[in-house]
């Protein structure tokens, strides 16, 4: 009953932490608190400013597009692991009403997965490390003006 208890608990306060594609950098900092570092980045027609936050035992790095959370990327302090329930409220946090599906990528160090609607992808390394980016973030680093 206790580990229940803990997981649902878990559930509420990771799924509500965590910042969404397409949010704002306010509703970014409404999560997370003051931004810890701001600066510019370009990528091919991707450009904009990359946020950095801590929340708990997470670093958050925000790459913004057109004023939106383009790419999300999110380590743990120390370099610790996910556990395989963060992933999921990670993933869960970003669904966008849609169901991740696993590419079965072939490395033992990287998994892959998208979004059943195409309009997100995301990246897990080492299981240290995540990535999840916007098709518009992929198509603006490919010079692409609109998807």
């Amino acid at each position: 009953m206790k580990t229940l208890c803990t997981l649902i608990a878990m559930a509420l306060l990771t799924s509500s932490a965590f910042a969404r594609l397409d949010e704002t950098e306010e509703q970014c900092t409404a999560r997370y608190g003051k931004v810890l570092k701001r600066e510019a980045y370009h990528n091919g027609n991707a450009q904009g400013d990359r946020c950095s936050y801590e929340a708990g035992n997470f670093l958050i790095t925000v790459y913004f597009l057109k004023d939106r959370a383009a790419v999300l990327m999110i380590s743990k302090r120390g370099n610790a692991l996910f556990s395989l329930d963060e992933i999921n409220l990670l993933l869960g946090a970003n669904s966008g009403n849609s169901t991740w599906l696993n590419n079965h990528e072939r490395s033992p160090d990287m998994q892959t997965f998208h979004r059943s609607d195409d309009r997100a992808n995301a990246v897990i390394i080492k299981m240290d490390q995540m990535m999840v980016d916007s098709v518009e973030y992929r198509a603006a680093t490919l010079g692409m003006d609109k998807f």
